[in-house]
């Protein structure tokens, strides 16, 4: 069995109890159009006209034998485009959703034929927007204030992929999904009775897509993993990882855990507070310093573990720095881990005299008129297109401004001049 050896079948009358279900679980509503719970009436009701419309297709998808998610095509037209979703069910192994995507990418390009697939994400499923990203869907749109949810007005952003896109996007999700199958190393915490890990990060970060990718990591080594996004929710357990979670823990709360963990993109106790990669880049700086520490009921004021440097090139946006972040702190998380013992017998107090960055607003992502785009061009590499986009004040109105790479082209030579 490997990563690779899921299954589809077309869902049947038999499955109207199963789809009820699933589409009923509240971490499932709280991402769809309609998060109200879904009446048995109204979603037979739905159910048959589903079965007999052809222009959709929905689809279960087993893993190891165990039925775990649903993937969707609607409007549908064959050898042209369509649209597509996917949600799991309570079954659903960690890891589950880079499963989701590479079957959903192959039984649309692949079975249908299409030449485009795109769909449609609140803009506070982050997780699922990381994932896309992640696969290589390119942002197409963003419908502002589209959608009345439980957590406010949000936007729906809208991704889109073509045929020609669909064989890189293929090797990258096949090469992330056999990571998942690859024997792992053994893991010095969980022998040393280590083995149950929570990841507590806020609700909305953008980190999410990423820790889907820690969570298989640390299953297939064993260990007990439960995601969670509140400190309410925090139980007892061995390892706490607090990863991109805005929240101060108290003392009591900090006990429920043997150890509690966080990784604080600065050389500590220098950049001490809240987004301190951003206001190093804002900065000027090319190499960023990531330490892992225990954390303490003081603000990052723990005992240091590990560090790592982050390089950068001086180019990268919002979105390509944000990976090599999550990159390194992955791989911080799993070296204290897979080799507990020597990281924590090389511990040691934070020292140096303590710098401390302020909580950025919407309001510092405002760019300079009297100034140009190159000199500002840092304070583009860090503003969110969505969450807090750039923008200038002129003449009484404000505009914003929206950034993204430019794709690659092929260089060629000049040719005659037009006429």
């Amino acid at each position: 069995m490997t990563a690779l050896d899921f299954s589809l079948r077309p869902v049947s009358e038999g499955d109207l109890e199963l789809l009820f279900a699933w589409r009923n679980r509240p971490e499932v509503r709280a991402f769809m159009y309609t998060s109200s719970e879904i009446e048995l009436a109204d979603h037979s009701r739905w159910f048959a006209s589903m079965l007999g419309d052809p222009a959709r297709r929905w689809l279960v998808m087993s893993m190891k034998g165990v039925e775990c998610a649903v993937i969707y095509f609607t409007d549908v037209r064959e050898g042209e485009s369509c649209s597509w979703g996917f949600y799991s069910g309570p079954g659903a192994p960690a890891g589950v959703s880079l499963i989701i995507e590479l079957a959903g990418l192959s039984y649309a390009f692949k079975t249908l034929g299409m030449r485009r697939l795109h769909c449609e994400v609140l803009s506070g499923n982050q997780q699922v927007i990381n994932l896309h990203k992640k696969a290589g869907f390119t942002q197409e749109g963003c419908l502002r204030q589209a959608r009345q949810t439980p957590r406010g007005l949000e936007d729906v952003i809208i991704f889109g992929m073509l045929d020609e896109e669909w064989p890189s996007a293929r090797n990258r999700l096949q090469a992330r999904a056999a990571k998942l199958f690859t024997p792992p190393p053994i893991s010095q915490a969980y022998e040393l009775g280590l083995k149950r890990v929570s990841i507590l990060s806020d609700p909305f970060s953008w980190i999410h897509g990423y820790l889907d990718d820690l969570a298989a990591d640390l299953g297939l080594r064993g260990y007990q993993v439960r995601r969670i996004h509140h400190p309410a929710e925090l139980s007892p357990g061995d390892v706490c990882l607090l990863l991109s979670c805005g929240r101060l823990l108290s003392s009591d709360q900090l006990a429920l855990h043997r150890h509690n963990l966080v990784v604080h993109e600065s050389a500590l106790p220098q950049g001490q507070g809240w987004s301190p990669m951003t206001w190093q880049i804002l900065e000027g700086a090319s190499e960023i310093p990531i330490t892992l520490f225990e954390a303490t009921a003081e603000l990052d004021a723990g005992p240091i573990y590990l560090q790592r440097t982050i390089v950068l090139q001086g180019t990268e946006l919002v979105e390509e720095w944000r990976a090599l972040q999550a990159e390194a702190t992955i791989a911080l998380c799993l070296e204290w881990l897979d080799r507990n013992a020597e990281v924590l017998a090389h511990a040691g107090p934070q020292q140096g005299e303590a710098s401390h960055y302020r909580r950025r607003r919407p309001a510092d992502s405002e760019l300079d008129t009297q100034r140009s785009l190159g000199e500002q061009l840092n304070v583009l590499r860090v503003v969110d297109n969505q969450r807090y986009p750039a923008f200038v004040e002129l003449r009484g109105r404000r505009y914003e401004l929206q950034i993204q790479p430019a794709p690659l082209r092929s260089q060629e030579p000049p040719g005659p001049p037009l006429p």
